[in-house]
């Protein structure tokens, strides 16, 4: 299950590694990734944090999100890898991979 945002970014983010999914309501390649990112969190145990563009502008406009979906990789608050769009399972296990967390999906 993804984390909803709620409250401070900064201390949502802060001495964390973890994922950030920008995402609206109304996007269709943003529903289509949910099952993909749900297995490899529950595959490598790494945090996901689901961020609404339409409520929170000034986030996506702080780490630059122009499209959805994104997903930002943080590592203590500092983006260190994004994927932009419905990509490949194997593509977002390599942005857990960038946070060196462990990431041992099986890739059908």
């Amino acid at each position: 299950m993804f984390t909803e945002l709620k409250g401070d970014f900064d201390s949502a983010v802060a001495g964390k590694k973890l994922l950030l999914k920008f995402h609206a309501t109304w996007c269709g390649p943003c529903k289509a990734i949910e099952p993909t990112l749900l297995s490899i969190q529950n595959e490598t145990g790494v945090e996901i944090i689901s961020i609404d563009i339409e409520e929170h502008s000034k986030i996506t406009d702080k780490l630059g999100v122009h499209s959805v979906p994104t997903v930002i990789a943080m590592d203590n608050g500092t983006a260190v890898g994004f994927r932009v769009g419905a990509l490949a399972k194997q593509s977002f296990v390599d942005l857990v991979n960038e946070l060196g967390l462990p990431a041992r999906p099986a890739i059908s």
